[in-house]
C-alpha cells in the first residue's frame, strides 16, 4: 500500500519522519512570514535544509555563515528547482498568501543546533527593501 500524505496547515507543519530525515511544509502565516512580519533570521549548526516551492510565491532571504548575518540576499523560489540552505547559512522564508513550500531536513533539527538572531527594525527595513529590490543571486 502506498502512504499518502495531505499537506495542509498554516505555518511549518511536520508531514513524515523516517530514520534521520524529515519531510515538512511551510505554508504562509501572516504573523510569521509574512514580509511586513518576518522577526527572525535563523540558521542550523549541524545540517542542510533543502526547499521546493509547491504553490504560490516565496523568497528565501538568506545572509551569510558567519557569527551575525552579514549582506541581505533574496532568492525568489521558482517551481521545479530545490534550493538547499547551507549547514549554519542564517535564513527566513518569506511566503505571500496561498503560498507552499516543502522541505526536507534532518528529523533532529530543531533548537539544540540552531540559532536565532532577532532582526533589529533596520534589519527589517533592509530586508524589506531587499525583497522589494529583487535582490538575487
Amino acid at each position: 500500500m502506498l502512504e499518502e500524505i495531505d499537506i495542509q496547515g498554516q505555518g511549518f507543519q511536520p508531514l513524515k519522519d523516517h530514520g534521520s530525515w524529515r519531510i515538512a511544509q511551510l505554508s504562509y502565516d501572516p504573523g510569521v512570514n509574512a514580509l511586513d512580519s518576518i522577526a527572525t533570521l535563523g540558521r542550523h549548526l549541524e545540517t542542510e535544509e533543502a526547499f521546493l516551492l509547491l504553490q504560490g510565491e516565496a523568497v528565501m532571504v538568506i545572509a551569510g555563515t558567519q557569527d551575525q548575518p552579514g549582506r541581505f540576499e533574496a532568492v525568489k523560489f521558482v517551481s521545479g528547482k530545490i534550493y538547499v540552505v547551507r549547514q549554519g547559512q542564517w535564513h527566513a522564508a518569506v511566503l505571500q498568501p496561498g503560498s507552499r513550500l516543502l522541505i526536507v531536513e534532518n528529523r533532529d533539527t530543531g533548537a539544540e543546533n540552531s540559532e536565532n538572531h532577532p532582526l533589529s527594525a533596520e534589519e527589517k527595513l533592509e530586508i524589506i527593501a531587499c525583497v522589494a529590490r529583487g535582490e538575487s543571486r
